[in-house]
């Protein structure tokens, strides 16, 4: 219902980025969990790599983000599987490491289970993006994130959120490589929850337990422990 809000967004954080490029190559970009493949709009500047669990469009390649193999490789390794009517369709087999401009994760992360799997699926994303151990913006890549409003009663201050919920999970995302680079709260037709972040150096070990966690309210409020994940 906000999916093109979040693309005027999403365009004006990747215009940044793409600014600081100095190949005139388009910007490759991964969408996570994309099920229809929205940035298929976005123009020919744009590589796009939409992947799901479950595809619910011919453009968007089947994909288990979480277990698929990310590899020293240039661009996607495709391969094919037979759907429930025999039909022949596209699927990853692997993903390039550091082989993407953009990731987006656009409600996905609060559909997952637990903060395990959540943590886990951004630590795979910023394998999947550039980076670099300087802070020069054209070789660092560029993370949006997505989330529906009720993860969090969290109040926006001075742009960034603020405590709660959405501030643990912008800690732990950033704990994992990543700076805060932009905070909006979406309001049209639904409420969302939209934050641009920058690759930078590990700020600590991934191993470490002293990383912010991303549980939910209801989480916290359960003291359940995460379920371990895959790696």
């Amino acid at each position: 219902f906000f999916e093109q809000r979040f693309l005027s967004l999403a365009n004006s954080n990747l215009g940044s980025v793409q600014d600081s490029l100095v190949s005139e190559r388009p910007l490759r970009l991964l969408d996570i969990g994309s099920c229809y493949n929205p940035f298929e709009k976005m123009g020919p500047e744009f590589d796009v790599c939409a992947i799901d669990l479950c595809p619910s469009s011919p453009s968007v390649l089947r994909c288990d983000f979480l277990t698929c193999s990310i590899e020293t490789i240039e661009g996607v390794r495709r391969t094919t599987y037979l759907d429930e009517d025999g039909t022949c369709l596209p699927a990853i087999e692997a993903l390039p490491r550091s082989g993407f401009d953009v990731a987006v994760v656009s409600l996905v992360l609060s559909y997952l289970p637990n903060a395990t799997l959540r943590e886990t699926m951004i630590d795979r994303a910023r394998d999947c993006l550039v980076w670099s151990e300087t802070s020069d913006p054209g070789k660092a890549g560029l993370l949006l994130v997505v989330e529906r409003a009720s993860i969090s009663r969290a109040v926006r201050k001075g742009g960034r959120p603020g405590d709660g919920v959405l501030r643990g999970w912008v800690d732990a995302i950033e704990d994992r490589g990543f700076e805060l680079i932009s905070y909006d709260f979406i309001e049209c037709g639904g409420s969302a929850h939209a934050l641009a972040f920058q690759t930078t150096a590990l700020k600590k070990p991934r191993n470490t337990r002293l990383l912010a966690s991303m549980r939910t309210r209801k989480e916290e409020a359960s003291g359940s422990m995460a379920v371990k994940g895959p790696a």
